[in-house]
């Protein structure tokens, strides 16, 4: 009677397993490559991904970044909305005073069931100026599902390092070497004076 139980009540959790909604991840928007190291005049292109969706139909973000380090270029679509169906982009504004990117937007068009997986949403172009580092944020991030109810995402940043051209002294370096070409015909003129 025990082994009759038992197998019952294994019966009744594989049936309860099997009926349960699975667990699924909070989907992830991040950037491709996470970390990069540049140099000074260097175009960087950089991917904002997104992982483990489930019926992404629409999206929208904005990205912070450092204007003394980065000049944003430019935004194109990626492909894993229009891996779907046609869709509907819009790259948003450029605001390299402020360091954003403004309003970035895709939508798929009809009654269509949204992306599932993986895959990048937008490539990002931007010039390095300077050195120093930047970071790259994600904000104002709205997903929607096909029947435009919101999808929570979690959001996770990027770091781009600018190091100065090769060849190109930093300011201090030039500086002394000025002085130093000032200098130089002074110290031979005291030299003359002495011989």
């Amino acid at each position: 009677m025990n082994k009759l139980k038992s197998k019952f009540a294994l019966i009744a959790v594989m049936l309860i397993s099997a009926l349960a909604p699975a667990a699924h991840a909070i989907p992830l928007l991040s950037f491709a490559p996470s970390s990069t190291t540049a140099t000074v005049g260097d175009r960087l292109f950089i991917d904002v991904i997104a992982s483990d969706v489930l019926d992404l139909y629409a999206f929208q973000f904005d990205v912070a970044f450092d204007p003394v380090v980065l000049g944003a270029q430019g935004i194109t679509e990626g492909g894993l909305l229009s891996a779907v169906d046609a869709t509907f982009f819009v790259p948003g504004s450029i605001d390299n005073t402020a360091g954003r990117l403004v309003l970035t937007a895709n939508t798929l068009l009809g009654p269509i069931s949204g992306a599932n997986g993986s895959g990048v949403l937008a490539t990002l172009s931007f010039q390095v100026l300077a050195a120093g580092i930047s970071n790259l944020v994600l904000d104002n991030v709205l997903a929607l599902d096909s029947a435009l109810n919101d999808i929570a995402v979690d959001t996770v940043a990027a770091r781009i390092s600018a190091m100065p051209a090769a060849g190109v002294p930093e300011p201090a370096t030039f500086a002394l070497l000025l002085l130093g070409a000032l200098l130089l015909p002074a110290c031979r003129a005291m030299r003359r004076d002495a011989a």
